[in-house]
C-alpha cells in the first residue's frame, strides 16, 4: 500500500512539473502572437486567440468535470466505509480497506483532475514548439 502510494505521489510530482514546463512555454508563444493594439490582428492569431479561449473553457470543464466524478466515488466509499459496521455487525471490528485507502483516493483526485489540462498543455507545446523550428 505505501509503496503503490509513493508511486502514485510520484506520478503526480512529474506530471506538476511537465505542467509547469509547459504551460509558460504555451502561454509565451501565444501572448508574444498578440499583436500590438495599433495594428489589426491577422487571421492567424484571431484563430489562436480564438482557440486559446476555447481551449481554457473545454479543458476547465473537463476537469471540474474529473474531480466531481472522482470526488463522488470516493465519497460513496466513505459512506460506505462508515456503513459497513451496521450492516455487516459480525464481520471484523477495526478500520476497513476502504477507509485505509482513502490517502491513495485523494492522490488520484489531484492525479485525475490534472490529467486533462496536462495533456492539452503538453500538446499544445509541442504543436506551437514545432511551429517555431
Amino acid at each position: 500500500m505505501a509503496r503503490h502510494l509513493k508511486l502514485v505521489t510520484n506520478r503526480v510530482a512529474t506530471q506538476a512539473t511537465e505542467l509547469a514546463t509547459a504551460v509558460p512555454q504555451v502561454l509565451a508563444y501565444r501572448l508574444a502572437g498578440i499583436p500590438v493594439p495599433v495594428t489589426a490582428p491577422s487571421a492567424h492569431d484571431r484563430g489562436e486567440i480564438r482557440f486559446m479561449g476555447d481551449d481554457m473553457l473545454a479543458v476547465s470543464t473537463e476537469c471540474w468535470n474529473t474531480l466531481a466524478m472522482h470526488t463522488l466515488r470516493a465519497s460513496q466509499v466513505l459512506a460506505l466505509s462508515f456503513m459497513r459496521p451496521y450492516w455487516f455487525p459480525w464481520a471484523a471490528a477495526g478500520p476497513s480497506a476502504d477507509s485505509a485507502a482513502l490517502p491513495s483516493a485523494v492522490t488520484g483526485m489531484v492525479r485525475e483532475g490534472m490529467a486533462p489540462m496536462h495533456r492539452r498543455a503538453a500538446a499544445n507545446a509541442r504543436r506551437l514548439g514545432a511551429r517555431l523550428k
